[in-house]
């Protein structure tokens, strides 16, 4: 590489480096666990806590007993990205003794900033100018998508979308093998990363807009395309072989839920649709990109009120943005501009009927919500490209166009007046606006009497550009809540439990009052079917009482029929502890049970009659020595997947008390297991596991092959 090339790489990695450390100083106190994390990024700390404290025990949880009375795993699997290998680099700093919360800190530091070289990699392949790449970079690291890492899941989507359009940029320009295996690979990552569909929806409205504006370049790539598929027949075998594999574990989880295994109320709310995963347009469209704009306006009014989930840019990005408007228009800036409408008026529905039109017309649309994502991972990193584009083509007329000096430099001063006027009105005191505006001024000033060095432009606009960010996150660490959060996984106890919660006494007007005026629950975000029903249809106060023993014993069944009979029934049962169960009417069986007790019995310790000897997320081993056979219950939600065995020998699993599990245990010494998935489930999640990492190595190989790195576009 030549000596001129390298310095300017180690220019990027300087304010690289520089922007790591403002970054992580400016939220430091989520960094050093000194404030709490919020909304979506809670379950997300939940789940990926759950995750990994398992896989380092080798054990892959496809249950989470937990999660209201147990329910499967699969659907915060999916949300995290658990086939991610990335996410095992967690597990080095956690391993060598440092605090889980440190470790994660770490990975959610690194994985940001992944996504932002990323960026910056993007930039200068559509820019092809380092300078402002370098700015691109700054800006969106300074931009409210830094403040969405403690808020949201929403960078293990944003980073492998970044690196898929990066890798499509060189494979296009070059047809390296390794720029297809990044496509790949993200398009792996993407499809097991909470839901897919906006990945797709980018993907296809990107090729229809770049087609349009764009047709050379499209055949172009589709050219590239054709001679890789000639030129490598098993490579590409493999990449559409691992596409497939990526697609399994959705058609799956989207096969459980057409079988209404489990329930997603909160999502699933008035839809007309069956399928659980499907969502209702006034659930969708209840909070899209409008309305996220009209909240993130009341802060902007006063930045000392700034908060989380603000749609926040640096003020000098929009300095760029005014001074660009007298720059000629190019196609990227139209395909920019174009796209980025598309984007913003399908996130719109009560701007224009574009969103219906989809929703009508496209079967996925049904399967996702939260259109203000859109703004966040694909609107503003757009708007920062446009932004550059902008900055570039306004540098490029100072140089060119000599005969408009003057009129160039009074623009560039009217401008910033206008905006200190408007500041003024807005009466906006904060220092650091003032400081971006002035030293805006003096830089294009400065540019436009003497074009200035490459190294003092990056400097000049990176101070700019975080300038005022800093004081911006300074005051959100001080609106931000100081009181931690304490999951419920990093307390997990080192011996197994009898009971879960806090034990209530119900009166006997208690349970009149309950068949009177009963205590209903607030929905389920996630559950099992038959837990949903009972959540939904159960006084609450009963529900409670029942749930805190995990095991009971009984020496009667009857049958139950959810459709027919009266659930208060089962209330009463409970309410009285009851020595009978319920079972479905298919696996009613009517037999003598002889002499027994009038109260079940309810375990809350240890007993020689049963004790528990080995558990773990998808497995329980207990033993038992009964004198009569009894009907255990474990107040674990019954599920399809999960087996019961007795000695070894598999033993019918009913679906006992509307919602958990029971078997017929023999009196007598027994050894007693119930697991959860086989072949088709947790083996074949970790083999998909083991094949992404196998083609992620593949992929680092051809990268280091190819020295994707050291190619670049013509700056």
């Amino acid at each position: 590489m030549p000596k001129s090339n390298q310095k300017k790489i180690d220019v990027f990695w300087f304010f690289c480096g520089l922007t790591i450390v403002l970054w992580v100083c400016s939220f430091w106190i989520f960094l050093s666990y000194q404030a709490q994390l919020v909304t979506d990024a809670v379950s997300f700390y939940d789940h990926l806590k759950f995750y990994i404290d398992n896989i380092v025990q080798g054990i892959y949880p496809s249950w989470d007993s937990l999660w209201n009375c147990g329910a499967p795993n699969e659907f915060f699997l999916r949300r995290i990205g658990v086939f991610n290998p990335l996410l095992l680099l967690i597990i080095i700093p956690y391993k060598l003794g440092l605090a889980y919360w440190t470790a994660f800190a770490v990975f959610l530091t690194f994985y940001f900033f992944l996504g932002m070289v990323g960026f910056y990699r993007l930039v200068l392949e559509v820019v092809k100018d380092k300078k402002l790449a370098i700015l691109a970079f700054v800006f969106l690291s300074f931009s409210s998508l830094g403040t969405r890492v403690f808020d949201s899941y929403m960078m293990m989507i944003l980073t492998p979308m970044i690196w898929f359009f990066y890798f499509s940029f060189v494979f296009g320009r070059s047809g390296q093998r390794s720029a297809l295996l990044g496509m790949v690979f993200c398009t792996m990552l993407l499809m097991t990363t909470y839901i897919p569909f906006y990945f797709l929806v980018l993907v296809l409205s990107f090729l229809i807009f770049f087609v349009l504006i764009f047709p050379k370049a499209a055949g172009c790539f589709v050219a590239r395309l054709w001679r890789f598929f000639q030129c490598y027949p098993w490579l590409t075998l493999i990449c559409l072989l691992a596409l497939a594999v990526s697609c399994l574990p959705g058609m799956m989880f989207f096969k459980s839920a057409a079988q209404g295994d489990f329930s997603m109320p909160l999502r699933h709310f008035a839809a007309t649709d069956p399928h659980i995963l499907t969502v209702q347009t006034e659930v969708i469209t209840y909070w899209a990109i409008p309305e996220d704009l009209m909240y993130s306006s009341f802060y902007l009014e006063d930045l000392r009120l700034f908060d989380f989930a603000v749609f926040y840019v640096p003020l000098f990005a929009m300095i760029l943005l005014l001074l660009g408007m007298v720059t000629r228009i190019n196609r990227k800036v139209f395909f920019i501009f174009l796209w980025g409408s598309f984007l913003l008026i399908m996130g719109s529905p009560y701007v224009l009927p574009l969103y219906d039109i989809l929703y009508q017309s496209i079967f996925f649309f049904k399967y996702f919500r939260n259109l203000h994502f859109f703004l966040w991972f694909a609107i503003l990193p757009l708007m920062i490209i446009f932004v550059v584009e902008q900055m570039r083509l306004f540098l490029k007329m100072m140089d060119d166009q000599p005969r408009r000096k003057f009129y160039n430099l009074v623009f560039i001063i009217l401008v910033h007046l206008a905006l200190a006027v408007f500041l003024v009105w807005r009466q906006s005191f904060n220092y650091s606006t003032w400081a971006v505006v002035v030293v805006s001024l003096v830089f294009f000033i400065s540019y436009w009497y003497q074009r200035l060095p490459g190294w003092l432009i990056c400097a000049v606009c990176f101070f700019a550009a975080v300038i005022q960010p800093l004081e911006v996150y300074q005051h959100l660490q001080q609106n931000t809540e100081k009181s931690i959060y304490v999951s419920p996984y990093d307390q997990l106890p080192r011996e197994f439990e009898y009971t879960r919660g806090q034990k209530s006494k119900l009166a006997d007007e208690d349970v009149a009052l309950s068949e009177q005026s009963p205590q209903l629950n607030s929905p389920l975000y996630f559950g099992t079917q038959w837990y949903n029903f009972l959540w939904n249809n159960m006084d609450a106060r009963i529900l409670k009482n029942y749930v805190f023993n995990k095991f009971v014993l009984y020496d009667h069944i009857a049958p139950f029929d959810e459709q027919k009979d009266d659930l208060k029934v089962v209330a009463r049962n409970w309410a009285k502890n009851l020595n009978t169960a319920f079972v479905t009417k298919k696996d009613f069986i009517d037999r003598d049970y002889g002499d027994s007790q009038q109260q079940a019995i309810r375990i809350e310790q240890s007993q020689p009659y049963l004790n528990v000897v080995q558990v773990n997320t998808n497995r329980i081993r207990i033993t038992t020595h009964l004198l009569t056979t009894k009907f255990l219950v474990f107040n674990d939600c019954y599920y399809p997947g999960w087996r019961a065995f007795i000695n070894g020998q598999e033993t019918p699993l009913y679906r006992a008390n509307i919602a958990f599990k029971g078997i017929w245990v023999p009196p007598g010494e027994q050894n007693i297991e119930f697991t959860f998935g086989n072949f088709n489930s947790n083996q074949r999640d970790v083999f998909i596991m083991i094949f992404y990492f196998v083609f992620f190595i593949l992929f680092l190989w051809l990268w280091h092959k190819d020295s994707l790195f050291m190619d670049e576009p013509n700056a």
